[in-house]
């Protein structure tokens, strides 16, 4: 969401710092406690579910850049489409958190 604002009496380089420092400080908090709670629900396939978690983070990563690329690059305004492909992929994120929520609080068979 920071992305897709435009600078407050900064240059961009200042803005677009700012943004990957909060990026990487959420994602520093986040990822060791999700691959903790991922390998203590199904310890005797902790290699499978440390493949998996590694297999969506990239996949999402790759279709996030191929479509903020692909929509900056065809846009009349390149700084409008980034700043409006960053926000849609904000939504997406706050969409995501929404229905991770709503996951039950379970171990063992489905």
């Amino acid at each position: 969401m920071l992305i897709s604002l435009p600078p407050i009496h900064s240059g961009p380089q200042l803005w677009l710092s700012l943004g990957a420092a909060v990026m990487g400080l959420g994602m520093g908090l986040a990822a060791p406690s999700s691959a903790n709670a991922g390998m203590h629900l199904v310890p005797e396939h902790a290699a499978a579910v440390s493949g998996l978690r590694v297999l969506f983070r990239q996949a999402g990563a790759i279709v996030a850049v191929s479509v903020v690329t692909a929509v900056t690059s065809v846009a009349p305004d390149p700084a409008t489409a980034n700043a409006a492909a960053f926000l849609g992929l904000a939504v997406t994120m706050a969409v995501a958190v929404a229905l991770a929520v709503r996951i039950p609080n379970q171990r063992g068979r489905w």
